[in-house]
């Protein structure tokens, strides 16, 4: 499991940095997507395209929760 908080201009470039040790079934948990929701917005992109081997949903939790699975 990964938790992303905090550095948003950096939240992409972290996930694709530990990506290739998630496995499947892997949960990556993104806290206030909602708050910074430009900032986050290619990150976001990035979990919910399914190329890139992620189902992920945003959950009205406080702030915005991104809730991922990995896939593949």
């Amino acid at each position: 499991m990964l938790l992303i908080d905090g550095w948003v201009h950096l939240a992409l470039d972290v996930l694709k940095l530990v990506d290739p040790f998630i496995r499947k079934g892997g949960i990556v948990i993104s806290d206030n997507v909602g708050t910074f929701k430009d900032d986050l917005k290619p990150y976001v992109e990035y979990l919910q395209n399914p190329d890139n081997d992620y189902q992920s949903s945003t959950l009205s939790l406080k702030a915005g929760t991104e809730f991922s699975v990995k896939v593949k």
